[in-house]
């Protein structure tokens, strides 16, 4: 693998995830009274892709809301999962998968238009968020890990 084809990959996951959601979209609304889009991504800051696609959905809200159609972000931490598996790194507040689930559930259930955890990764994260670039960095940039292929 050349160092160009991640790059590669991530554009064509982006270019197929947008081309998705303008696919499904108007299909979705024509015949929904309520209903919700969930966005499911991994909160990490590296994976600028993740990070396009919450942007995208958390701008999509206020447009749909119009229509009734909710928006739910979710941002989970790690959980127990195939590609958890495949991980080779920590993985702070791991949670099953069944919990992960569970709470994912509710927030969609209660109309949540994000819903994240566990509270002390969102915390961290957040913190990097606001935080001068240069501790945010700082911080990550020791957070090093793979994923081994499948």
């Amino acid at each position: 693998m050349t160092a160009m084809e991640p790059l590669a990959l991530l554009q064509l996951g982006a270019g197929l995830a947008l081309v998705a959601i303008a696919w499904l979209l108007p299909r979705h609304i024509a015949g929904a009274r309520k209903a919700t889009m969930t966005v499911l991504l991994l909160d990490i800051a590296p994976l600028a892709l993740g990070a396009g696609l919450r942007a995208y959905a958390e701008a999509l809200r206020p447009r749909l809301m119009r229509y009734g159609v909710g928006v739910t972000v979710v941002c989970p931490g790690f959980f127990a999962s195939p590609m958890t598996g495949r991980w080779q790194g920590p993985t702070p507040f791991l949670a099953s998968g069944d919990k992960a689930a569970r709470h994912i559930k509710r927030g969609i259930d209660r109309g949540r238009r994000r819903v994240h955890f566990p509270w002390p990764l969102v915390f961290g994260m957040r913190f990097c968020d606001i935080a001068p670039a240069w501790i945010g960095d700082a911080i990550l940039r020791r957070f090093r890990f793979r994923i081994r292929p499948a």
